[in-house]
């Protein structure tokens, strides 16, 4: 196993851009806004593997499938992550063709459920949601939500 500083020479530099409250928050966080900056994207692979764990089961093949195709009309903000995805299904569900796609779902429980997740579960289940237009079909959607049943 590698040592803490082979782990940090071997790190890749990225170079995001983040709002302005959001460097603020880091720099008031952390020494500098790149010391936050590289603490919270390198925490978040096993924050999102721990936190994909705590809800994997929580939503049957159809109810993630729903969310997949919501996803593909939802613009999300990294700046309100896991407020407004349970709103953003609902009004997804406006649509007649996801409508009727998914009809057996009862709609109230689901968006209970999403709401009744924490902040982070919330937030995580949206960047599950969004990633998968991310894949250019390097995994069938099967599988990708085979990830969360």
């Amino acid at each position: 196993m590698k040592s803490n500083a082979e782990q940090y020479q071997a790190m890749t530099k990225v170079g995001p851009k983040v709002t302005a409250s959001t460097k603020e928050t880091l720099a008031r966080l952390w020494r500098t806004t790149n010391a936050g900056a590289q603490w919270v994207l390198g925490s978040f692979p096993g924050l999102y593997s721990r936190t994909m764990r705590e809800i994997k089961g929580c939503f049957s093949k159809d109810e993630l499938g729903l969310m997949l195709d919501a996803a593909e009309h939802i613009v999300f903000y990294p700046e309100v992550a896991g407020q407004f995805f349970q709103f953003s299904l609902m009004n997804s569900m406006s649509r007649p063709t996801l409508e009727a796609n998914y009809e057996a779902i009862d709609f109230d429980e689901l968006v209970e459920r999403i709401r009744n997740l924490t902040a982070y579960q919330r937030a995580v289940l949206e960047v599950w949601a969004q990633a998968y237009g991310h894949t250019d079909g390097d995994i069938s959607r099967g599988e990708y939500i085979g990830q969360l049943t």
